[in-house]
């Protein structure tokens, strides 16, 4: 039995590997983007503004998505079929695809998270819902592609802005996986594994100034058998794609036997 197994009817590794960003291919279509009407465009866009009413810096970002069915490994690469849409249109246009054609046919939402390993061998843990008794509020660092940036730009930007990290205080960061969230409606996340020159207290630091923290941040020590128990221990409070990332990252620094429940 696998780590992995615990959540398996939540969440599949469906790609694990090591990828840089040279070794990672983005073909972009349009075959899978649902079908917009009119009509939908103009709730989309009606919504989309009563919102900004309220908000006045929310901007309509672009969602990808990922079609696993035209991606492929090569001996040197991923090459990931993606398209994109607006966020605010696609918000709306997931609901009427729903009822015309059933969750099964919709384009996959596709995300992104990161398992960030400071200076001093710890891992960045973020609690999202520090105050609520969630029953799901533990993950890695988090993050989104709403801006239509490819994964490797994306993650980098969410790093900055949820964590205060920049780019040149990265010392690795490589594509580990993808994993399917097994809900009513299939979500695909990227998980990336990214090492930063900085150390957990500088990190803890830079979170409390970031500019749009997701939660409260806490740091495990990166050892096998203390990340192992923790898996163990908890997957019923982490987030199912942030436990696979987590999962593939021990694969990644130990041996595909590590993660098997003693």
């Amino acid at each position: 039995m696998d780590l992995i197994d615990l959540v398996r009817d939540k969440v599949k590794i469906v790609y694990e590997g090591s990828w840089e960003e040279n070794q990672v291919t983005l073909n972009e279509s349009l075959a899978f983007i649902p079908d917009i009407t009119q009509e939908m465009i103009d709730v989309a866009n009606d919504r989309f503004l009563k919102r900004k009413e309220n908000n006045p810096d929310l901007f309509d970002g672009q969602t990808m998505h990922l079609d696993l069915d035209c991606s492929f490994l090569r001996p040197d690469c991923i090459v990931l079929s993606v398209g994109k849409i607006s966020y605010s249109i696609f918000d709306i246009a997931r609901i009427e695809y729903k009822k015309r054609f059933g969750w099964e046919n919709l384009p996959s939402g596709m995300g992104i998270n990161a398992v960030v390993v400071s200076s001093d061998k710890k891992i960045a843990m973020v609690n999202r819902f520090p105050h609520l008794d969630h029953p799901e509020r533990i993950s890695v660092a988090p993050g989104g592609v709403y801006k239509g940036l490819p994964p490797f730009q994306g993650i980098r930007e969410e790093l900055q802005e949820e964590l205060g990290i920049k780019k040149d205080e990265l010392k690795k960061n490589v594509l580990i996986g993808i994993s399917n969230r097994l809900s009513s409606r299939v979500n695909h996340e990227l998980s990336f594994l990214m090492e930063t020159f900085l150390s957990s207290v500088e990190m803890k630091e830079r979170a409390k100034k970031a500019k749009e923290s997701d939660g409260e941040l806490f740091f495990l020590n990166k050892e096998e058998k203390e990340l192992h128990d923790y898996l163990r221990e908890n997957y019923e409070m982490l987030i199912p794609t942030g436990f696979s990332a987590l999962v593939m990252a021990g694969r990644h620094w130990w041996s595909s036997q590590w993660s098997r429940i003693r």
